[in-house]
C-alpha cells in the first residue's frame, strides 16, 4: 500500500480511518471508491483533493464529475485515475508547501 506519510488535511496528518478509505481504493480502483475518495484533502499544504493532485499529474483528467440527471439521478464519473496516475497523484500531492497564513 502506498504511504501517506506527507499527506495531512486541515487538522494535520490523516486519521487511520481515511488511510483505510484511500487504501480501498488502491486496492480496487473503480469508480464507488474513486466517488468515496476524490474529495479527500491529501496534500502536505492541507488543501489539496485527491482529485487536484490528480488533475496537478494528469491534465486530461476531467475536471467536471458526474453530472446529475433531470430525474435526480448521478451519471457515472467520466474517466477515473488508473493506480499508476493515483499513485503519481498522491506522490505528488506529499510535496506541497504548506501555505502561509490565511486564504
Amino acid at each position: 500500500m502506498p504511504k501517506y506519510t506527507g499527506c495531512r488535511n486541515l487538522y494535520g496528518p490523516l486519521k487511520p480511518e481515511i488511510t483505510e478509505r484511500l487504501d480501498a481504493y488502491f486496492k480496487n480502483p473503480d469508480e464507488e471508491h474513486w466517488n468515496d475518495v476524490s474529495s479527500i484533502i491529501i496534500g502536505s499544504d492541507g488543501w489539496m483533493t485527491f482529485w487536484r493532485a490528480v488533475i496537478a499529474v494528469d491534465p486530461t483528467f476531467p475536471m467536471v464529475g458526474p453530472r446529475y440527471h433531470a430525474d435526480g439521478t448521478r451519471g457515472p464519473w467520466p474517466r477515473i485515475p488508473d493506480a499508476f496516475t493515483a499513485r503519481r497523484a498522491l506522490k505528488h500531492a506529499q510535496t506541497l508547501t504548506p501555505r502561509k497564513g490565511g486564504c
